[in-house]
């Protein structure tokens, strides 16, 4: 990556070389970011039900969605919320010292913590992983096969990106409840998962 800005030589790489391993191996770190990202999502979730509401009033006026951002958001939330749990049961770093958890992919990770997720959990986070890699932040995915429709358990079908409000905002924070739950055992000092 290009960059304007050199690092500074009178910056000892060997104290941010140890911040770096101490801040990525500290649930507690995960879950601040968690936190934040999860009030980001609640504010958007506000604003988006707001935006609804007006576009029905409105009919006629374009009113940019802010759901996508949202969903984004709570998806990173929980690889945080995820990430937090899983430094606490290996760790953070390979014997190469390279970051071991480095992935979007929910399922996968829910799975490493040995998480027991429903089927609409594990549904829901498959859909959020397609908000926080592409269809949060860009208008089409690296390949068309992604934005492909999938067969719902219902024998439906729809692209894993569709969205209800409602019930992708309660969902969400149900299961974030629930990795809450989870931490806050562990930050008790209990490492039962």
């Amino acid at each position: 990556m290009a960059s304007e800005l050199q690092i500074d030589k009178r910056s000892p790489s060997d104290f941010w070389d140890d911040q770096h391993k101490k801040l990525a191996s500290e649930p507690l770190t995960w879950t601040l970011t968690a936190d934040e990202l999860l009030r980001a999502f609640e504010l958007l979730a506000t604003q988006v039900k707001e935006d609804l509401a007006k576009a029905h009033e409105q009919r006629n006026n374009y009113i940019p969605s802010t759901f996508s951002s949202a969903l984004m958001l709570a998806g990173f939330a929980i690889e945080n919320m995820l990430k937090a749990l899983l430094v606490t049961q290996r760790p953070a770093f390979d014997s190469s010292g390279n970051f071991s958890f480095k992935t979007h992919d929910l399922l996968k990770l829910a799975d490493d913590v040995g998480l027991n997720l429903s089927m609409d959990e594990r549904i829901l986070l498959e859909r959020l992983e397609q908000f926080l890699t592409w269809a949060g932040r860009y208008p089409v995915p690296l390949c068309a096969d992604t934005m492909r429709p999938r067969t719902l358990p219902s024998g439906g079908f729809a692209p894993r990106t569709y969205g209800w409000i409602d019930g992708d905002f309660q969902e969400i924070r149900t299961l974030t409840n629930k990795l809450r739950s989870k931490l806050e055992v562990i930050s008790d000092g209990s490492d039962a998962i």
